[in-house]
C-alpha cells in the first residue's frame, strides 16, 4: 500500500514520487520490455475483435444496446427486450445510438450503394457482430490513454499500468464488447483523468498564488509599488477553479444516463474536484460553491439535451408538440434515470433478476474479475484502515491526493453496489482503471508467481468468457440467416425451439421485422407477415422444450391441412444434453428428421458435460464422443406417423 506520508503539508510542487507510488522503473531496459508487451496487447485487442470472439458472455451484451440499434436502423424483427418499452423506459438510447448508431448507418447507406453497383451486399451477420465491437475496441483505447495521462500529470511509471491493463481480460473481452458496463469503465476512467488534471494544475498554481500572498503580506504597506506588482503577478496566474467543469459535468451526466450506478462510481472524483485546494490561503469556500454552482448548471444543461433525446426516441414528444409549446412536464418527458431507480428500488422487481447475498461482490465478483489486482486493492485498503484504527494519521495519504482518490474510487463505488441485492461481476468493470494505476507496479514486480498467476489467470478468463461460455449461439444465428432458414419463402415457416442457452441474438440473423412496409412495382404498399419463429424455454429442462416443439409440430399439422402452409421445426440445445434430448423425443413420438449440425466451442454452464462411458468404444473414440458434448446442436425434429 502507497501513502502520502513525505508529502508537504501545504500546498507545493510535487515531487516525482509524491503520491508514494513507485516511480519510473530503474531499468530502461525493463521498461522498454514492457512497452513492447503492451503494443503486442494492443494489437492483440483488435486481433480478439476481429476474428471474432463468439464467447456469449451476459444477454445484455446484445439486448441493452446493438440489438435495439441494428434493429431499428435496418428495420428487422429483433427481440426489444422489456427495459426498452415506451410505457416505462429504463434504458437511455442517447449513448448507444451516438456510438453504435453512426457506423450502423453509414454500413446502410454503403451497402445500398453497393448492391446497386456490384451485388453483393455488406451487411452479413459476421459484420454486424464486428463492427460494434469494433466500436468499442476503439472507445477502449481511452481508458489506456487516460492511465498514461494520470502517470504523466504525476510522474509516475505508466509501462505497468498500461501492460497491468492491457493484460486483463478485463479489456482484452469486456473491453470489445457492448456492455453498457464498457461504456461506464470508459467513462470513469476519462472522469479520473479530467479531475487528476485538475488537481494537478491547481497544485502548481496555489503553490505560486501562496507564495505570492506570503510575500505580499511580508511586505506591508510601506512597499505599494512591490505590492502592487505581485497583486498584478497574482492576478496574471492562470484560472484553475471551474478547470474542465463542462467536461466533468457532461461525462458525470451521460454515465449516469447510461447506468445511474455511474454515480457511485463518480462520487470520489467529483469530492476531490469539489474540496481542491481547500486549507490553503488561495482557496476558500466562494470557490467551493462556485464549482458547485458551475458543476449543476453544466449538468443540468447535459441532463436537458438527453432527457429531449429519450424523450423524442420513445414517442414521448414530437416536433409538433414543440413547435406549438404544447408540452407538459408529466406527460412529454422521459427520465430514465430516475425510472431505473424506481424499478430497482423495488426488490420484488430484482427477484425476477436473481437476487444475491450482499457479500457476493466484495467476497466473490471482484476476485473473480481482477485476481491479484484485486487482492493488492485489498490488501491496500485494510493497511489504511489500520492506520485509521491505530491514529497514525501521518501514514495516511493526503485527501486531496491521487492515492487517495483511487482508493476511494475503489471502495465507494464497492460498497455501494453492494447494498443492492442483485450483484454480477460485470458491474464491478470500472474498478480495474484505479486498481491498475494503484497496484499494477506490485502484481508485476513484487513476486514472479504472482506476475505469472496474473498472465495465466487471465489467459484463462479470456478462453473462457471470450470464446467457450455460450460460444455457439452466435454461431447457431450466423447459420440461421446464411442457410436461408431464418429467411422462409412465401407459404413456408420455420420454428426454432432453444432450450438451455441463452437469448438467440436475433438481428444477427437479418430477418426483416413483420411491421416493415415495402413497395410492389405498382406502387402499392404491403407487409410480409413473420415467417421465423424463435421458441426460447430457458432452463426449463429437456422435457419443457420437447413439449414446447411437439406443440408446433402439431400445430403446423393443422396449419398444412387448412393453408397448405409448410412449416419447419429445428431444436438447438447443449451438446451435454444430447442423450437426455433423444430419450423426451422418443417419448413423445417424435423423431431427428435431419443430422445434426454442431458449433463448437460451446459450453452451458447450465448444462456442464458429463464425462459418459460408451460400450464397445475405445479411449479414443470416447474422448471424441465426450468432447461433442462440447457444443451446440441444431437438429430438425418431426412427428412420427403412428397411423
Amino acid at each position: 500500500m502507497t501513502h502520502d506520508a513525505d508529502e508537504p503539508k501545504n500546498y507545493g510542487r510535487r515531487k516525482k514520487s509524491s503520491e508514494g507510488i513507485p516511480a519510473m522503473d530503474k531499468s530502461e531496459g525493463l521498461q522498454w520490455f514492457k512497452l513492447k508487451l503492451y503494443w503486442l496487447l494492443v494489437a492483440l485487442r483488435f486481433f480478439l475483435t476481429i476474428i471474432p470472439q463468439n464467447g456469449y458472455i451476459q444477454p445484455d451484451e446484445f439486448f441493452q444496446s446493438v440489438e435495439i440499434v441494428a434493429g431499428d436502423i435496418f428495420e428487422l424483427d429483433v427481440n426489444r427486450v422489456w427495459e426498452f418499452n415506451t410505457s416505462f423506459p429504463l434504458r437511455s438510447v442517447a449513448l448507444p445510438f451516438s456510438t453504435f448508431g453512426v457506423p450502423l448507418q453509414i454500413l446502410k447507406l454503403a451497402n445500398g450503394l453497393v448492391e446497386d453497383t456490384l451485388g453483393f451486399t455488406l451487411v452479413t451477420p459476421y459484420v454486424l457482430m464486428v463492427l460494434p465491437r469494433l466500436v468499442m475496441c476503439c472507445l477502449s483505447f481511452i481508458c489506456d490513454f487516460c492511465l498514461w495521462h494520470m502517470c504523466q500529470s504525476f510522474g509516475q511509471d505508466y509501462s505497468s499500468r498500461l501492460l497491468v491493463f492491457a493484460s486483463s481480460y478485463c479489456a482484452l473481452v469486456f473491453g470489445t464488447r457492448t456492455f453498457s458496463n464498457t461504456f461506464e469503465m470508459i467513462l470513469l476512467a476519462v472522469l479520473l483523468a479530467l479531475v487528476l488534471d485538475s488537481m494537478h494544475h491547481s497544485d502548481e498554481v496555489i503553490w505560486r498564488e501562496d507564495l505570492i500572498i506570503e510575500k505580499y503580506d511580508k511586505l506591508g504597506r510601506q512597499h505599494p509599488v512591490e505590492r502592487a506588482k505581485l497583486a498584478r503577478l497574482r492576478s496574471s496566474l492562470p484560472s484553475h477553479t471551474v478547470r474542465h467543469c463542462a467536461l466533468i459535468a457532461f461525462v458525470t451526466v451521460v454515465g449516469i444516463f447510461n447506468r445511474p450506478t455511474f454515480a457511485g462510481f463518480a462520487a470520489p472524483a467529483l469530492f476531490s474536484w469539489l474540496h481542491r485546494g481547500m486549507g490553503s490561503r488561495a482557496v476558500d469556500w466562494l470557490h467551493f460553491h462556485l464549482r458547485v454552482a458551475s458543476l449543476c448548471f453544466f449538468g443540468a444543461i447535459s441532463a436537458l439535451v438527453l432527457v429531449l433525446i429519450d424523450s423524442f426516441y420513445y414517442g414521448y414528444l414530437t416536433m409538433a408538440e414543440l413547435s406549438t409549446s404544447q408540452i407538459s412536464l408529466g406527460s412529454n418527458f422521459v427520465v430514465t434515470p430516475l425510472n431505473f431507480l424506481l424499478y430497482n428500488s423495488q426488490t420484488s422487481n430484482l427477484e425476477n433478476h436473481g437476487l444475491h447475498p450482499r457479500w457476493l461482490h466484495v467476497v466473490v465478483n471482484a476476485p473473480l474479475m481482477f485476481g491479484p489486482l484485486c487482492v493488492a486493492g485489498y490488501l491496500g485498503l485494510l493497511k489504511i484502515a489500520r492506520h485509521v484504527v491505530a491514529r497514525r494519521w501521518g501514514h495516511l495519504p493526503k485527501v486531496q491526493s491521487a492515492t487517495a482518490l483511487m482508493n476511494a474510487s475503489v471502495a465507494v463505488p464497492l460498497l455501494a453496489l453492494s447494498i443492492f441485492p442483485h450483484q454480477e461481476p460485470r458491474f464491478l468493470l470500472p474498478l480495474v482503471v484505479p486498481l491498475a494505476f494503484l497496484h499494477a507496479h506490485t502484481v508485476l514486480n513484487c513476486r514472479r508467481w504472482l506476475r505469472h498467476t496474473w498472465y495465466l489467470l487471465n489467459a484463462i478468463s479470456l478462453l473462457f468468457f471470450g470464446f467457450l461460455h455460450q460460444g455457439g449461439v452466435s454461431l447457431l444465428a450466423a447459420h440461421m440467416h446464411d442457410s436461408g432458414l431464418a429467411h422462409p419463402k412465401p407459404l413456408n415457416a420455420v420454428h426454432l425451439v432453444t432450450s438451455h442457452i441463452y437469448i438467440v441474438p436475433r438481428f444477427l440473423m437479418l430477418t426483416p421485422s413483420p411491421s416493415r412496409v415495402y413497395l410492389s412495382p405498382s406502387g402499392r404498399r404491403y407487409k410480409v407477415s413473420r415467417r421465423f419463429h424463435v421458441h426460447e424455454t430457458g432452463l426449463a429442462g429437456q422435457e419443457v422444450g420437447v413439449k414446447k416443439a411437439h406443440k408446433v409440430l402439431q400445430q403446423c399439422h393443422k396449419d398444412w391441412q387448412k393453408l397448405r402452409l409448410k412449416c419447419r421445426v429445428f431444436c438447438a440445445f447443449p451438446g451435454s444434453m444430447a442423450w437426455r434430448f433423444e430419450k423426451a423425443l422418443r417419448r413423445h413420438n417424435m423423431t431427428q428428421k435431419a443430422q445434426r449440425r454442431r458449433f463448437y466451442p460451446h459450453l452451458s454452464t447450465e448444462a456442464m458435460p458429463r464425462w459418459r462411458t460408451f460400450e464397445k468404444a475405445g479411449l479414443f473414440t470416447s474422448v471424441v464422443k465426450n468432447s461433442q458434448q462440447f457444443s451446440l446442436v441444431l437438429t430438425e425434429v418431426s412427428l412420427i406417423d403412428t397411423t
